[in-house]
């Protein structure tokens, strides 16, 4: 049988996911042994932004604000995708060019790391040049220094391609293909903590509860301030 993923609200943990190939995985070692490559472009989106200055980053990691880069604030809800003109303007002030290889790591499981690497996929950028540091900031401390230098970089020259509709959706179609139709091929996952799920905390939305038929799976648990 054939199933349509749908992913709701939020990305899932990449590393959550079992994929036969996972060259898109590195570690501290892999990281470490290339960290003065100037073709390397290093992305921190942490949940807890604050941390980039206090706690510290990885030597060269541009801050990446989840907020403030990787949403369309003048939209509504406010975290619909930024326009492609936006997103590459974002990723040239990082520095990333056409040859760069990103790497991209986050304090929560890779669930907001996840969300950077679908908007590269989204706007065409190479993903054989992109890269998530499993376990993140847990795993490059554990064997090396953080700094609290603000990285400057030369601004970059990537060129970005238009969206590419086939990775997305609109309500409208899970509101007709789930709701309505009750269509048992597609598996509708709502990411989001479980009070939210079960409609307990109402938080990020306008209703409790969540969409019918969708599965709760957890993306961000275990995260603290």
């Amino acid at each position: 049988m054939k199933i349509r993923v749908i992913l709701g609200f939020i990305l899932a943990s990449v590393s959550q996911i079992v994929l036969a190939n996972q060259d898109f995985l590195v570690d501290s070692d892999w990281l470490s042994e290339r960290i003065d490559d100037r073709k390397l472009r290093v992305l921190e989106v942490r949940y807890h932004p604050h941390r980039y200055f206090t706690i510290g980053h990885i030597p060269g990691a541009q801050q990446v604000q989840r907020f403030k880069n990787l949403g369309d604030n003048n939209a509504n809800p406010i975290m619909r995708f930024p326009s492609k003109q936006v997103f590459e303007k974002t990723l040239r002030n990082w520095g990333v060019n056409n040859n760069s290889t990103v790497v991209l790591y986050d304090d929560s499981g890779t669930t907001l790391a996840s969300r950077v690497y679908f908007l590269l996929e989204l706007y065409g950028f190479n993903m054989n040049q992109v890269k998530i540091l499993n376990s993140g900031t847990q795993a490059w401390s554990s064997f090396e220094d953080m700094t609290t230098e603000t990285t400057k970089v030369r601004k970059g020259n990537v060129a970005l391609k238009d969206k590419n509709y086939d990775l997305l959706i609109e309500w409208q179609d899970v509101y007709s293909d789930v709701v309505a139709q009750r269509n048992e091929n597609i598996v509708l996952l709502d990411a989001r903590p479980h009070k939210m799920y079960t409609g307990e905390v109402i938080k990020h939305s306008i209703l409790a509860g969540h969409i019918p038929g969708a599965i709760n799976i957890v993306s961000m648990e275990g995260i603290s301030s």
